[in-house]
């Protein structure tokens, strides 16, 4: 596992594993429940993916699993 969080030093084997961890120490919540009025955000998708179906609907045509977040992932890339 070369790609090491500079906060918490924990270890991934991909770098995308990494910016998604980066998620928990920067706070960035860029996964929000598509469910029409909910409104919650999620650091993760999969915890989005997992509080959505608690709702038992989806919209037509609306692919959960193809969300993506609405600004960039962290960290930056310079």
């Amino acid at each position: 596992k070369k790609h090491v969080c500079p906060e918490c030093f924990k270890r991934f084997s991909r770098p995308s594993s990494l910016r998604i961890h980066g998620n928990t120490h920067s706070g960035l919540t860029p996964f929000s429940c598509p469910y029409p009025g909910c409104g919650r955000r999620f650091n993760v998708s999969s915890n989005m993916r997992r509080h959505y179906r608690k709702h038992k609907f989806q919209p037509p045509g609306n692919d959960v699993k193809k969300l993506r977040p609405s600004y960039p992932p962290w960290p930056p890339k310079y």
